[in-house]
């Protein structure tokens, strides 16, 4: 009768313990399936990040090529004007010239 006491007081502490440690596996297991949606949750974010950064890029880059050309319009432009002006003073100053020459020309005579 005592061995049969003993026998059902350790297959009592055995349950106990069996149930125990079924508890702390189901709380890890949760705890990993939380951790394993966060990460995922992460990764997915991470790669929408990606994408923007990829799309601002794309941007940027094509932003820059267009002012380049407009910087190249405005510097062709520009040196158009630049001649221009050159000839157009250079003509202004060789008929002031000419004009000051017959004035000097006209005073002596």
């Amino acid at each position: 009768m005592r061995e049969l006491t003993q026998t059902r007081l350790q297959k009592g502490k055995d349950i106990k313990e069996t149930q125990t440690l079924a508890r702390r596996l189901n709380n890890a297991t949760a705890q990993m399936n939380k951790t394993q949606n966060a990460l995922n949750s992460t990764t997915q974010r991470i790669k929408a990040l990606e994408e923007a950064a990829k799309r601002a890029s794309s941007r940027i880059r094509i932003m820059g090529e267009r002012m380049n050309s407009i910087g190249g319009k405005m510097r062709s432009v520009g040196s158009s004007v630049a001649m221009t002006s050159g000839i157009a003073f250079g003509a202004l100053a060789l008929s002031f010239v000419m004009l000051f020459r017959s004035a000097l020309t006209l005073k002596s005579k």
